[in-house]
C-alpha cells in the first residue's frame, strides 16, 4: 500500500473536510433582510402575474361565452352584476392559485422557496426551522390572505398591516405570523 492519502490516490474521493469550521445551529439561522424580502416578493408577484393572465383571459372567455353571452356586451365603465363580479373574482382566484401552484409549488414543498425567493437565496421555515407541509404552507401563508384581500377596505388595510408588521423586531409579516413561520437568508 501507499503512504499518500486516499484523495490522492483517488480522483474521484471527496476533499477532506475542514473540521476546525463548525455548521451554525439552528437557532443561529439568519432573518432574510427586507431587501431579499422585498426583492423576492417583487419577483414572484411579477411572475404570478404573468402566468395567471393565460388561464384568467381564457376561463373569462369561457365564462362569457358559455354562462353569460351578455358578458361581452357590457362597457367596462359600465356598472357590473354581482353575478359578473362573482364569477370574475372566482375565476381571478382559480387562476391565481394554478399559476402559483405551476410555479411555485414543487419548490415550496421541496425546498421552502418560491422563485423570487430562490433568487434572492432565502428560504421559508416553521418557527421549529423545519421545512413546512406545503398544504399547511399555501392554506395559512398565502390563501387566507388573498382571499381577505378581496374584500373592500378591510382588504387593504388588512393588506397594509400584513406589510407594515415586517418591521417588526422579529422581521415577520402577518402572514408569517399566521402560518408559524420565517424567512431565513441562504446567504453565508
Amino acid at each position: 500500500m501507499s503512504d499518500k492519502p486516499v484523495s490522492e490516490l483517488n480522483p474521484y474521493a471527496p476533499a477532506p473536510v475542514d473540521q476546525t469550521k463548525t455548521p451554525l445551529a439552528v437557532s443561529e439561522l439568519p432573518l432574510a433582510t427586507l431587501w431579499q424580502r422585498f426583492a423576492g416578493n417583487f419577483i414572484d408577484s411579477i411572475l404570478l402575474l404573468l402566468v395567471m393572465m393565460v388561464p384568467y383571459f381564457v376561463l373569462i372567455m369561457v365564462y362569457g361565452i358559455l354562462v353569460d353571452p351578455s358578458y361581452f356586451e357590457t362597457a367596462s365603465l359600465e356598472p357590473r352584476h354581482l353575478q359578473d363580479f362573482v364569477a370574475e373574482t372566482v375565476l381571478m382566484l382559480i387562476s391565481l392559485t394554478a399559476a402559483f401552484f405551476l410555479l411555485n409549488g414543487y419548490l415550496l414543498a421541496k425546498q421552502g422557496q418560491t422563485i423570487g425567493k430562490l433568487a434572492m437565496k432565502t428560504r421559508i421555515l416553521g418557527d421549529d426551522n423545519q421545512l413546512v407541509p406545503l398544504g399547511r404552507l399555501f392554506l395559512m401563508r398565502y390563501l387566507w390572505l388573498w382571499l381577505i384581500t378581496i374584500i373592500p377596505v378591510i382588504g387593504g388595510l388588512i393588506g397594509l398591516v400584513n406589510a407594515v408588521s415586517i418591521f417588526g423586531a422579529d422581521r415577520k409579516c402577518l402572514h408569517d405570523k399566521v402560518a408559524s413561520t420565517k424567512v431565513i437568508s441562504l446567504r453565508g
